[in-house]
């Protein structure tokens, strides 16, 4: 009984034992502009941590198929990646990775696409989005910017027959030490910087394209070119920044923490074309630096005011000898309370401002005497 239960449960192991032994098989299928060519060649290709080369080629069958033997299935976490290729008028492209045995059981496709020389400016692609990191640095800020392109055409575009750029881009004026972070695989030479343009000289094909150039400015005083279509930028600046406003993008609400420890202000903007963006110090700093100036500017011109009234002598009545209270006799008030009166009988008649002033000054005349005491009953008003 018991070996009759081993022979029945002994084929479907088998089975098993032999699929999972069997070589796995990458199925796919090239297309050329969307439709399958009826012939080419697929390359497999393998990379691990140590090494990279391809392991075999096959030729499509007439509706672009293709079946290519693996050395064994795809291990997951193990660094080890499969990926198919295929040229077309000199340009290569690849399929997408292979690194789990699930891969293989999807349909894998290879698009190529006919070629097109650009224009001598470049082609004018829309960027998608664009993000602007900058930070402080020890030379100036540093600045991380990341380009998404988009060709939306049906071609890849090439460089003129007789060299040049397929993409241009201006950077900030001003703009050093830039350098390539991010763009693929790309030959030397393949982007240049000079003269504050970026210029790519490598095909771009249909589809999305990354590209992440690090440059440096000196100041938080520049502009953003923004030529073409920009249909998202986001300009984000690292804590602590002085303070800065950007005309031409919006700024958005609190600051955004993007890794921990790191917290970034942000400005946004959609939709533009053919702008420039300002980077400047704000206005509300100059317009504080203006409030301080203007303060001290009026402080002084009321200074000068106080003066030139107190020094202003009213016409027809010219003013007693000051002398202290502390030295000031009874005797001396009385004279200028006389000198006072004679002075302005003699200047005639007087206007109401001078009569005014004469009352003053001998009211107070009057209330000095008042006060001072030489030993005897305060002095009574003459």
């Amino acid at each position: 009984m018991f070996i009759l239960l081993g022979l029945l449960l002994l084929p479907p192991v088998l089975a098993q034992a032999q699929e999972e032994s069997a070589d796995p098989i990458l199925s796919g299928r090239l297309l050329l502009g969307g439709l399958a060519p009826d012939s080419g060649t697929v390359t497999l290709h393998r990379v691990t941590p140590e090494e990279a080369g391809e392991i075999a080629s096959v030729a499509v069958d007439a509706e672009g198929g293709f079946e290519i033997e693996l050395p064994h299935a795809p291990v997951p976490g193990s660094g080890e990646i499969f990926f198919a290729s295929t040229r077309y008028e000199g340009i290569l492209y690849f399929g997408g990775p292979i690194t789990a045995p699930e891969h293989l059981a999807e349909e894998y496709r290879i698009e190529a696409y006919r070629s097109r020389p650009s224009p001598e400016t470049g082609v004018p692609l829309p960027v998608e989005i664009r993000n602007v990191f900058i930070r402080e640095g020890p030379m100036g800020w540093e600045v991380t910017d990341v380009f998404e392109l988009r060709n939306d055409s049906t071609v890849t575009f090439v460089p003129p027959d007789d060299g040049g750029a397929v993409w241009r881009y201006p950077l900030p004026p001003g703009a050093r030490t830039f350098r390539l972070a991010q763009g693929g695989d790309l030959p030397d030479g393949a982007i240049t910087f000079e003269n504050g343009v970026v210029t790519v000289s490598n095909p771009i094909p249909p589809g999305r394209r990354l590209f992440v150039f690090q440059y440096e400015v000196d100041a938080l005083d520049f502009d953003l070119p923004l030529p073409g279509v920009t249909e998202r930028i986001e300009l984000l600046l690292e804590e602590p920044a002085p303070p800065v406003q950007i005309q031409g993008l919006a700024r958005q609400g609190e600051s955004i923490e993007m890794e921990a420890g790191s917290s970034y202000i942000r400005w946004t903007g959609m939709d533009l074309r053919d702008q420039t963006a300002r980077v400047a110090p704000a206005a509300e700093d100059r317009a504080g630096e203006l409030v301080v100036w203007f303060a001290v500017a009026l402080a002084f011109l009321l200074i000068v005011f106080g003066t030139w009234v107190l020094r202003r002598e009213s016409p027809g009545v010219p003013k007693p000898p000051s002398a202290s209270p502390r030295t000031r006799t009874r005797k001396a008030i009385l004279v200028d309370v006389a000198r006072l009166d004679e002075e302005y009988e003699a200047a005639g008649r007087a206007d109401a401002e001078a009569a005014a002033d004469y009352r003053r000054r001998r009211a107070a005349l009057i209330d000095e005497l008042e006060r001072i005491e030489e030993g005897s009953e305060p002095a009574s008003r003459p």
